[in-house]
């Protein structure tokens, strides 16, 4: 149709053509504005998500930050707490060992005062002893020779009261003896445990009782620790004859390890040791003060109608050896 010259057709050719992109051009712009639109939509979505996410990491964060806070609050308070408890119980357990430590203390004092007090016994008891058979004895033995000599002196009759003089000077005599070896065995003294002991079962037994009295490897000691050795000794025979009701009883003595061993077994009625501090129980007292003080042990086994075994051990206080040089 251009070649034919027919240029209003071509026209509107060119017409339609700019038709049709103007509408492409329409149709795209729309495109184009729905996917701006939908952009936006969608960052705005996004922008809201975000914040929400962001809002509920911070939530999370805060509530963490709580929990944490929380946590260390209560461990805080806790170990507060923890830390109270520890310092009362301390402070018991203080209160608590003062307390054991004045309880013993106040046993320990009671213990010393009462052994001081048998210590000063013992000393006056031996020193009356000595007085008596060294001094005493002495003089009536004195007055005794000068009688016999004012005796001879007489040609005829002897007057009777001289007669009743020397006697009653003889049973003075006597009784003192007696009173010296009831206050310390002379036996003791002079010869130590062994005899000593062996000597008390012979005066005890009887008829109604049998002590036997058995001793190995006994040596002679220092005579303090042979006295308090004897009075103990001595001490727990007069129960077992008081209060024992037994037919035999035993002593034995050893020495094991620098330590002396005592076995006392009766064969008598028995008792109850948990009752001893509670009732009558002051000579038994005595005797575990006494042992405590020589730093000993001292262990009862009794039961009733069963016997009774008591078992002493005791360090050894040797013996002074005077030097002459």
């Amino acid at each position: 149709m251009y070649q034919q010259k027919n240029y209003k057709a071509y026209d509107y050719l060119g017409m339609s053509y700019d038709i049709r992109d103007s509408l492409q051009n329409i149709d795209i712009q729309k495109i184009l504005t729905e996917i701006e639109a939908n952009h936006k939509v969608d960052i705005l979505k996004r922008k809201v998500a975000l914040k929400k996410l962001q809002e509920s990491k911070k939530v999370l964060y805060l509530g963490f930050i709580g929990l944490v806070l929380l946590v260390v609050f209560g461990s805080i308070l806790y170990y507060y707490k923890l830390r109270q408890k520890n310092l009362k119980l301390t402070l018991s357990e203080n209160e608590l060992e003062q307390q054991q430590n004045l309880e013993k203390l106040k046993t320990q004092t009671q213990v010393r005062i009462l052994n001081a007090a048998l210590d000063g016994k013992e000393s006056e008891r031996k020193q009356i002893a000595e007085t008596l058979h060294d001094n005493v004895s002495a003089l009536l033995s004195s007055a005794n020779l000068h009688l016999l000599a004012s005796k001879k002196q007489f040609k005829g009759d002897v007057p009777i009261e001289i007669d009743k003089t020397q006697a009653i000077l003889l049973e003075a005599s006597q009784k003192i003896r007696d009173l010296s070896h009831t206050l310390v065995s002379s036996i003791l003294l002079k010869f130590g445990l062994s005899f000593a002991l062996k000597d008390m079962a012979s005066k005890y037994s009887n008829s109604t009782i049998t002590i036997k009295t058995t001793c190995k490897n006994i040596d002679r000691y220092h005579q303090d620790f042979e006295i308090k050795v004897y009075n103990i000794i001595q001490e727990l025979v007069n129960n077992i004859l008081k209060h024992s009701k037994a037919k035999k009883a035993s002593l034995f003595l050893t020495k094991k390890d620098d330590k002396l061993r005592i076995v006392i077994q009766d064969d008598g009625i028995g008792f109850d040791k948990d009752s001893v501090s509670t009732k009558d129980g002051l000579g038994i007292n005595q005797i575990e003060a006494r042992i405590q003080m020589l730093k000993g042990i001292f262990i009862i086994d009794s039961k009733k109608n069963n016997g009774t075994r008591i078992t002493i051990e005791i360090p050894i206080v040797a013996r002074e050896i005077i030097n002459f040089d």
